[in-house]
């Protein structure tokens, strides 16, 4: 994906770092993606991503980046469910 399944961001897709990042910097990023304040001029894409979740699930994706929680081989596999959440982001 994107940011990498390790959440360690990919130089030549432009993406950075999520892993190690504090939730509120995580929150306030996704925040400002749904609501324009900031806009994302790489791949076009974290904008329509961040609307497309509640502001409790944009809470939750940062807790689970935080926590180490959220990688791709577990949303494959339907370990977080009831969730669209972090497909959005790092598949």
């Amino acid at each position: 994906g994107c940011h990498m399944p390790d959440g360690m961001g990919c130089d030549a897709f432009g993406t950075p770092r999520l892993a190690g990042q504090i939730f509120q910097f995580i929150a306030k990023q996704l925040d400002d993606y749904a609501t324009d304040k900031r806009e994302d001029t790489v791949m076009f894409i974290m904008n329509a991503n961040a609307k497309g979740l509640t502001p409790q699930e944009r809470l939750d994706v940062a807790a689970l980046l935080v926590n180490g929680q959220m990688t791709v081989k577990r949303l494959r596999t339907g370990h977080i469910t009831g969730k669209r959440l972090m497909h959005l982001f790092l598949i």
